[in-house]
């Protein structure tokens, strides 16, 4: 309320995945430590019992469209301008559910990684879904860019490593697009010294 983002800013504590339902999640424990998914309660559950029903709790899981819909109520067609999915693995399976929010935002980043859904999907089905609604995805560095595509694929890209893959819609952002673009180019004219 501080800040003025009472119509703005929301948290909610929910998952968000590619469809509706519910989800066990940790909740107890540490707090703040990177890696920790939906896989984590499901092995618990299986192997260690005990620890399942102390840790893991039972959340709402939300498609992030059904989320800026009917929980954010935020159904006007007004832009968002950046997207940032984190989710551990599981970051193809928010944007399977995400297309009319995705049609209406400007800038998307996500992790590309081995953990979760990644391990058994593929970044140019999720290169390929995105550039349908709009959108160019590059590798993104440190004032780099590197475009992913089918006319940049190479078969390596394939190989589940810890990256960020940043995207730009097109469409409706042409100016950012254009910068991204031309530091992909940039990048590509810098000399490599190994």
């Amino acid at each position: 309320k501080t800040l003025g983002w009472d119509d703005s800013f929301f948290v909610t504590e929910a998952a968000i995945s590619k469809e509706v339902g519910v989800q066990y999640f940790q909740g107890a424990g540490e707090v703040g430590i990177e890696n920790r998914g939906f896989d984590d309660c499901g092995v618990m559950k299986e192997k260690y019992p005990e620890d399942f029903k102390k840790l893991c709790v039972e959340v709402p899981l939300y498609s992030l469209d059904y989320y800026m819909e009917e929980v954010a109520k935020k159904k006007d067609n007004g832009r968002i301008h950046l997207l940032s999915i984190d989710v551990e693995g599981y970051d193809f399976d928010v944007l399977l559910g995400a297309n009319r929010t995705l049609t209406r935002t400007e800038y998307l980043e996500f992790e590309y990684n081995w953990m979760g859904s990644w391990g058994k999907q593929n970044l140019i089905d999720a290169v390929m879904m995105l550039d349908g609604l709009g959108f160019t995805c590059y590798w993104a560095g440190s004032d780099k860019a590197w475009r992913i595509d089918e006319s940049c694929w190479l078969d390596h890209f394939s190989w589940h490593a810890w990256s960020n893959v940043a995207c730009v819609n097109r469409i409706i952002n042409p100016q950012v697009a254009r910068n991204i673009e031309e530091t992909f180019i940039k990048t590509l004219q810098e000399k490599v010294v190994y």
